[in-house]
């Protein structure tokens, strides 16, 4: 039992309790703590200011306290977080238990700190724009749709197709979820389908399958790349845009097969019918096969009156700009002299009315 009129508060988290003593003058080496098994005693010199009991959930071997000139702050640790007892028993006396009082969450330290760092955060977050905050894309589409929706309802198609797009994200703003900052974009997340919606399932990633893993290709992984094609497939490949190009390809492999025809007839004879069957099986495949020398001089020619065309056609082009700024420049110069005589003029007029002799030069 307390021994004296001693004023004491108390407030728990989930894995402390925090008691403190309020005794006028308190001296740090007079003050000292006990703490046993099942009881709390505090002595400042000789005379106790607390002699109470506790509940066994508290761990009497951790025991921590800050002595203050007016106060003592005990610390106390639980033995299971998350239990919570009142610390006021029948070993406090009826006029102690009135000026024991159990902190509310107002009065806590600890959760006033937070929410003063909290607000603060809160303020620096709100300069930061909403479009850079890291928001998903999935909320930043539901904010716009519902601006959407309330610039469609508020005007009719017709003023609609009269605003710009600037106007109509305007509107939106003024009109729709107010948003516009970090704070707002959370607390108007918290009304939405997404802000009611819970953690996503775990997926069942236990496929049973008879193949070994090694052998199954995710979606994430990178295709197959291409091999490379050798020097002889590169040479032997007649397709592209390039005529000049594949002109000079398919003569030089006609020089090849004489040279080789010269030693060897048959060899060449096998050869010339290998390029057929290899340029029917690629025509068979949908491949376009390019080494007809007559069809790749008509396509050169036909590239060259194409680029010739263009060409005129962008000289004409230039003549023209080239001629308009001509015309500018030309009606410049005749303003510019127009402005000139004008002010002479007026000069001229001025003096007559003074009575000056003006000799026109």
């Amino acid at each position: 039992m307390a021994s004296g009129q001693v004023k004491l508060e108390y407030y728990q988290t989930d894995d402390k309790m925090v008691i403190t003593l309020f005794e006028k003058n308190v001296d740090e080496s007079q003050a000292k703590v006990f703490c046993e098994p099942k009881k709390l005693k505090v002595v400042v010199g000789e005379k106790p200011i607390l002699d109470t009991s506790l509940f066994e959930e508290v761990l009497h071997n951790e025991v921590s306290y800050i002595v203050r000139p007016k106060k003592i702050e005990i610390t106390l640790k639980k033995k299971k977080p998350g239990t919570w007892r009142s610390l006021e028993d029948e070993s406090f006396d009826k006029e102690q238990r009135k000026k024991t009082c159990g902190m509310t969450e107002a009065e806590n330290p600890t959760k006033e700190k937070i929410q003063k760092s909290l607000k603060k955060f809160q303020l620096l977050a709100d300069h930061v724009p909403v479009q850079s905050w890291g928001f998903e894309p999935e909320v930043l589409d539901l904010l716009r749709d519902e601006r959407h929706k309330v610039v469609s309802k508020r005007f009719s198609s017709i003023q609609l197709s009269k605003l710009s797009k600037k106007e109509k994200h305007k509107f939106g703003v003024m009109m729709g979820p107010k948003a516009n900052n970090v704070t707002e974009v959370v607390d108007w997340v918290k009304s939405t389908p997404l802000g009611k919606r819970g953690p996503p399932k775990p997926v069942d990633m236990d496929i049973k399958t008879d193949f070994e893993f090694s052998r199954l290709v995710s979606s994430k992984d990178e295709p197959p790349k291409k091999k490379k094609k050798t020097l002889n497939e590169k040479r032997d490949t007649f397709k592209g845009k390039n005529y000049k190009e594949l002109l000079k390809k398919v003569e030089e492999r006609t020089e090849r097969i004489k040279k080789i025809e010269e030693k060897d007839p048959e060899k060449a004879q096998n050869l010339k019918e290998e390029i057929q069957w290899n340029r029917a099986m690629k025509r068979a495949s949908g491949e376009k096969v390019k080494d007809n020398p007559e069809l790749l001089k008509k396509g050169m020619k036909r590239k060259e009156k194409v680029k010739a065309r263009s060409k005129k056609k962008w000289d004409g082009r230039v003549k023209q700009v080239e001629g308009k700024k001509e015309q500018k420049q030309v009606k410049r110069k005749e303003n510019l002299q127009k402005a000139k005589d004008k002010r002479k003029e007026k000069k001229i007029q001025k003096a007559k009315k003074k009575g000056r002799v003006v000799i026109k030069g």
